[in-house]
C-alpha cells in the first residue's frame, strides 16, 4: 500500500471538517497577514458551524494585524490542548509550525492548506494550490464549500491575506483569479479601508520617530539610490519603540570582525531574533569588503544559530527583493518575473555545493560541464 501523501481536492478537507467537532488551526512562525487572516477566517467559519476551535501560533501576532476579528484569541503552543483534528494554514512544511508541530502530530486527523510550490504534503489531507497568490484564496474556496456563514468579518480577514501577500495587488503573483476573489470578498463586505489604515497607514508615533531618526542618520550611496543608517538599542529605548516598528531590515555584514563601531554587537543570532519578532529581514555581506559569494555561508551559519531554513532562504531572495522594491521582477520563481535562476549541485547553504547553472533573463550566463 502506498502511503505517500498526495495533493487532494478541498472536498476531502471539507468532509474532515463536517465529520469532526474539535479543531486546532496552526499558523506558521513569524506570522504574516495571510497566515493570520486565513486562520482567523477559517476559525470564524467553523465556530459559526458550531465547532470548537482554537487558533495556535508559535510567535506573537504583529500589532498591525490585531484588528482582525479573532486575532487577539490566538494562543501559544504551551496554552493549547490536543484536539481530534488539526489544520495547518499557510505552512510549507511541518517545521514552519515551530513548537506547534507537536500539537499537529498528536491530532488524529490532520490537514494542510497552503499555496507554496515547495509544500511537502505533510498531512493526511493536503490542499495545496501553488497557482494561488495567498492561502486566503484557498481558504475562501473551502469556506464556500462548507456553506458556512460568510459575513463581512470573514471577508475582511481573507481580504487582508490577499492584500498583504500580493503587496496590495502589485506583485506578479496577482492573477485574474486573485482579483476575482478580491472582488467577491468586497461584495461580501470586506473592509478594504480598515485594512489599509491598520496595515499601511497606522504607524505609531514611535515608528515615525524611528523613521525620522533613520533619515537623519542615513548615508546615501550610489547616487542616492541606496540609504544606509544605524539604529541602536538606545535609539529604540529613547522613543519607546518596539522591534516591529522597524520592518524591512537588512542584516549584515556578519562574516567579519568587529572592526567598526556599528559592528560592536555583531551576532549571527540576529536573523533568529528578527524572525521570532515577526520582522521581515534580508541579509547582505558588505560586498566587496566581504565578497557576495559568501552570502550562502552567512545564511547557513544563521540557520545554525536558530533562524529557520525557509526564513534564511527568503532573506537572500524574496525578502531582499521586497525591501529594495523590485519584488515585482525578481526574488521568486513566478510567471511574469525575470528568469534569473541559479541551480546548485546540492543545498545552496552547503559550502560544498557549486553553482552549476545560472540563467539571467532566461538565458544561460554560466554553466559547468
Amino acid at each position: 500500500m502506498n502511503n505517500t501523501p498526495v495533493n487532494q481536492p478541498l472536498a476531502s478537507i471539507a468532509r474532515l471538517i463536517e465529520e469532526n467537532n474539535d479543531f486546532t488551526l496552526i499558523m506558521h512562525v513569524s506570522p504574516d497577514g495571510d497566515s493570520i487572516g486565513s486562520a482567523c477566517a477559517l476559525r470564524l467559519a467553523l465556530m459559526a458551524m458550531g465547532k470548537h476551535v482554537q487558533a495556535v501560533c508559535d510567535g506573537d501576532v504583529p500589532r498591525i494585524y490585531r484588528f482582525l476579528e479573532g486575532a487577539e484569541d490566538i494562543i501559544k503552543p504551551n496554552d493549547a490542548r490536543i484536539t481530534s483534528a488539526a489544520i495547518a494554514v499557510d505552512c510549507a512544511d511541518e517545521g514552519r509550525m515551530g513548537a506547534a508541530d507537536e500539537i499537529f502530530a498528536q491530532a488524529k486527523h490532520t490537514a494542510n492548506i497552503d499555496h507554496h510550490v515547495t509544500n511537502t504534503m505533510f498531512a493526511q489531507h493536503n490542499a495545496v494550490e501553488a497557482h494561488a497568490a495567498a492561502a486566503a484564496e484557498v481558504v475562501k474556496k473551502l469556506i464556500e464549500q462548507l456553506d458556512a456563514d460568510f459575513g463581512a468579518n470573514i471577508a475582511t480577514c481573507l481580504f487582508c491575506g490577499l492584500v498583504t501577500d500580493t503587496g496590495n495587488f502589485a506583485y506578479s503573483n496577482t492573477t485574474p483569479d486573485t482579483l476575482f476573489a478580491a472582488g467577491e470578498l468586497l461584495q461580501r463586505g470586506a473592509d478594504n479601508a480598515l485594512i489599509n489604515r491598520a496595515v499601511y497607514r497606522s504607524a505609531p508615533v514611535s515608528k515615525r520617530r524611528m523613521l525620522g531618526l533613520g533619515l537623519i542618520k542615513a548615508e546615501y550611496l550610489h547616487g542616492g539610490k541606496v540609504a544606509v543608517c544605524k539604529l541602536t538599542r538606545a535609539d529604540f529605548d529613547r522613543f519607546n519603540a518596539r522591534d516591529e516598528d522597524c520592518e524591512g531590515i537588512i542584516v549584515g555584514p556578519l562574516l567579519t570582525d568587529r572592526s567598526k563601531i556599528e559592528l560592536k554587537n555583531l551576532s549571527f543570532k540576529a536573523p533568529k531574533v528578527l524572525e521570532q519578532a515577526g520582522i521581515e529581514y534580508a541579509m547582505m555581506t558588505d560586498h566587496p569588503v566581504t565578497p557576495e559569494r559568501y552570502l550562502p555561508i552567512c545564511t547557513a551559519i544563521a540557520v545554525r544559530e536558530g533562524a529557520s531554513e525557509e526564513g534564511a532562504l527568503k532573506a537572500i531572495t524574496i525578502n531582499a527583493a521586497k525591501i529594495t522594491g523590485i519584488a515585482d521582477r525578481v526574488g521568486s520563481i513566478e510567471v511574469g518575473k525575470d528568469a534569473d535562476i541559479a541551480v546548485f549541485s546540492g543545498h545552496p547553504f552547503d559550502f560544498r555545493s557549486r553553482c552549476v547553472l545560472t540563467l539571467v533573463n532566461g538565458k544561460v550566463a554560466h554553466e559547468e560541464h
